[in-house]
C-alpha cells in the first residue's frame, strides 16, 4: 500500500500502482501467495504483465527497453496457465491514445510471440497427459460435441454465469471455491466484519484510480474484451477437463481463476463517481480499513 503515495504522480503507472497494490492485498490473492500453486503464480505473472503495460503507457514513446520489458513479462505469462493468454488482448493499452500509430502497434508483436512460444511448446509436451478428471478420450468427445453444436458452448457460458452455487455435482466444494473473493479463502471462510473493510478499500481505490486515468472508449473496449476472453477460455477449459458436460454448468469453476482480472475490471467503467477527499486523508482511511481486515484475519487463524 506504500505505492499509493505515488498515485499523486502524473504518469500512468503511478496512477495505477494503488489499484494493483490493493488487488494483491485482497485476502483471496494474498493468502494464495502463502503456498506456491499454479493459481498464485498465474496471478503474480498477470499483475506483473499488467504493471509493465501501464509503465510503457506512461512513456513518451516505446523504446527498445520497453519492448524488452513487455516481451519478458509476456514470456513468464506464457509459462503460466494457458487461459492467461487472453490477457494479450490488453496489450494495446500500452499505447496511449495520442500515440496510436502503426509503428507503435508493431512494437507489441514481440510480446505476443514471447507469450505464445512457451505456451504452445508446453501444450505440445503435455498433450498426452489429461489435465483433469476427464480422460483424453472424454476430452476428445467433449471437443467434438462442442464443434458439432457450438450453441452448447453459449449455453454453458450462460449457465455458468448465473448457476446457483449449490446446484452442482459437488455442491459443498463448489460453494467454497466460488465465494473466496468475498470470504477470503476456501477453507477459512471469514465473516463480513473482517472482509467488508478491505473490499470497500478495493472499490474506493478503483473509483479514485479510474477518475484520474486518461482512458477512452477504445481502451475500455479492450478491457471488456480481455475480461470476456478470460471468462470464455476459463469456462471452456473447465468444461473440457472437469465433470461438466457441453450445454451444462462448467463444474470445477473457482473464483480465484479470475483474480487476474482484479486490476482490469475497473477500467471497464467510466468515471461517473468522484472522490474528492485529499490524498493523505484518503490514504489513512485505506490503511485503517486494511488493518481491520488483516487484524481480524490474524485472530481468525490463530484463535
Amino acid at each position: 500500500m506504500f505505492s499509493y503515495h505515488h498515485e499523486r504522480g502524473n504518469t500512468a503507472e503511478q496512477k495505477m500502482s494503488a489499484l494493483i497494490a490493493v488487488s494483491a492485498l485482497l485476502p483471496t490473492v494474498f493468502l494464495s501467495y502463502l503456498y506456491p500453486s499454479a493459481d498464485s503464480l498465474t496471478t503474480a505473472f498477470a499483475f506483473l504483465f499488467f504493471a509493465v503495460i501501464w509503465y510503457v503507457r506512461g512513456k513518451d514513446g516505446v523504446s527498445f527497453l520497453d519492448v524488452t520489458a513487455l516481451a519478458m513479462s509476456a514470456l513468464v505469462l506464457g509459462c503460466a496457465k494457458p487461459t492467461t493468454l487472453a490477457l494479450l488482448v490488453l496489450l494495446p493499452l500500452a499505447i496511449s491514445s495520442n500515440r496510436r500509430l502503426v509503428t507503435e502497434w508493431l512494437k507489441l508483436l514481440p510480446a505476443v510471440v514471447c507469450a505464445l512460444v512457451p505456451a504452445v511448446a508446453w501444450e505440445g509436451l503435455v498433450s498426452s497427459v489429461a489435465p483433469g478428471v476427464k480422460s483424453l478420450e472424454e476430452m476428445a468427445d467433449t471437443r467434438n460435441t462442442l464443434l458439432a453444436n457450438p450453441s452448447s458452448m453459449l449455453l454453458t457460458l450462460w449457465k455458468t454465469l448465473i448457476n446457483p452455487l449449490d446446484n452442482s455435482v459437488e455442491p459443498h466444494e463448489n460453494i467454497a471455491r466460488n465465494i473466496q473473493l468475498l470470504n477470503g479463502s476456501e477453507f477459512t471462510v471469514l465473516p463480513m466484519s473482517t472482509m467488508v473493510p478491505i473490499l470497500l478499500v478495493f472499490v474506493l481505490v478503483a473509483v479514485r484510480t479510474i477518475q484520474k486515468l486518461d482512458i477512452d472508449g477504445i481502451d475500455r473496449t479492450f478491457a471488456i474484451l480481455t475480461c470476456a476472453a478470460v471468462y470464455v477460455l476459463t469456462t471452456l477449459a473447465m468444461i473440457m477437463t472437469w465433470k461438466g458436460q457441453p450445454g451444462g454448468y462448467a463444474e470445477g469453476m473457482q473464483s480465484r481463476y479470475f483474480t487476474i482480472l482484479l486490476p482490469i475490471v475497473p477500467l471497464v467503467f467510466p468515471p461517473v463517481v468522484k472522490i474528492t477527499a485529499d490524498g493523505k486523508r484518503f490514504f489513512r482511511l485505506c490503511i485503517v480499513l486494511v488493518l481491520i481486515t488483516y487484524v481480524g484475519m490474524f485472530f481468525a487463524h490463530v484463535a
